[in-house]
């Protein structure tokens, strides 16, 4: 990654943040954030890499009791994305859906690894997604019983899990009841809050993931999740009919 102009400037010379593409940063700091070799690093995948996995609202959750939730995740990017789903494996829709993502993030046509534990359901939503793409999308799974060889995606569900408890609870806190799990905004809020992450998270070469795949920042005004705002909108002139109206 190659920082612009600006980025630099606003870096140097206080060097506050670390910044991964700085080679200043990386020889002060870098030692207390290296990256050590692992099982979860193969050398085999093409193209960039997308990790995918169930999960819960939280680590202590009962799987017959709620619905499960998709959790991807970009290696390169560090995008997350993240979806309720009825039912677990190849549905039409939620196929679809990952499809698009791939699509919006500029992945159409490109190799794109799809990674992921051996659970039955996931390798067949895995086979469904690599079909209706329109690009080579190799497949490749973790050892049985060992879930830290894609530490990645377990990193990504644990942020995202601890985000949704952190904004669940002050949406409840403030309406001053508890939300069910099944309702429509709890499903709202679980997108929302890897779009959140996906948007707003700075990551070590200062920009957020929104920003590598847009090129540019989300600059929208946001507010706390299901607060309430006023507005009036303002016609302009040249939105008036002949009449004035």
């Amino acid at each position: 990654y190659t920082p612009s102009k600006a980025e630099v400037e606003a870096h140097y010379p206080l060097h506050l943040e670390f910044r991964s593409w700085c080679p200043h940063c990386r020889a002060g700091k870098g030692i207390s954030l290296q990256h050590r070799y692992n099982s979860e690093v193969d050398e085999s995948h093409l193209g960039t890499t997308w990790s995918m996995d169930y999960c819960f609202m939280s680590p202590e959750d009962i799987e017959e009791d709620m619905h499960a939730i998709l959790i991807c995740y970009d290696h390169s990017k560090m995008g997350m994305w993240a979806i309720a789903v009825d039912r677990k494996g190849a549905d039409e829709n939620l196929v679809k859906w990952v499809v698009d993502k791939m699509d919006e993030c500029g992945y159409s046509g490109v190799t794109v690894t799809l990674k992921s534990d051996q659970e039955p359901a996931m390798m067949s939503l895995k086979k469904a997604i690599a079909v209706r793409r329109k690009a080579e999308t190799p497949l490749i799974e973790s050892p049985v019983r060992e879930s830290k060889s894609n530490g990645k995606i377990e990193r990504a569900i644990r942020k995202w899990q601890g985000q949704f408890r952190t904004l669940r609870h002050h949406l409840e806190a403030r309406i001053g009841s508890k939300m069910s799990n099944d309702s429509v905004i709890i499903e709202w809020l679980i997108v929302w809050v890897a779009d959140i992450i996906s948007k707003y998270a700075i990551h070590p070469n200062g920009r957020t993931s929104y920003e590598m795949y847009t090129q540019h920042a989300c600059k929208h005004k946001v507010m706390g999740f299901g607060e309430k705002v006023q507005f009036q909108y303002k016609v302009q002139a040249s939105e008036r009919d002949p009449l004035g109206n």
